[in-house]
């Protein structure tokens, strides 16, 4: 995309294309983030400030997936507080899954 860094593609759970898009800042916001992050390197510590921008009231969770590094990292809501406000945790891919079953596919 046009003014963000090479290799990256900004995106957030809106249609954009099955209809008029309804009227948000969520994608500007993104894309801001990224154009504006001085080496477009993404790591975690970009990916949440990404999500926090992003966030709404009613964000129920995060997922960052670093597939390289076999590592999900997840928040999640709370009675009071959106996602982005949760602290996130990590988990390895191997902590998630059963080795054998992973092995066998």
């Amino acid at each position: 995309e046009h003014g963000l860094p090479a290799n990256t593609i900004a995106c957030t759970n809106h249609y954009r294309q099955r209809a008029q898009p309804g009227t948000c800042d969520r994608y500007a916001k993104v894309r801001r983030v990224l154009r504006d992050h001085p080496t477009g390197e993404i790591d975690v510590k970009l990916a949440l400030e990404v999500q926090r921008t992003a966030a709404v009231d009613d964000t129920l969770h995060t997922v960052i997936a670093l597939p390289n590094r076999r590592e999900l990292t997840v928040s999640f809501c709370t009675d009071n507080d959106h996602a982005t406000a949760s602290r996130p945790v990590t988990f390895t891919l191997d902590e998630l899954f059963d080795k054998s079953v992973a092995a066998a596919n």
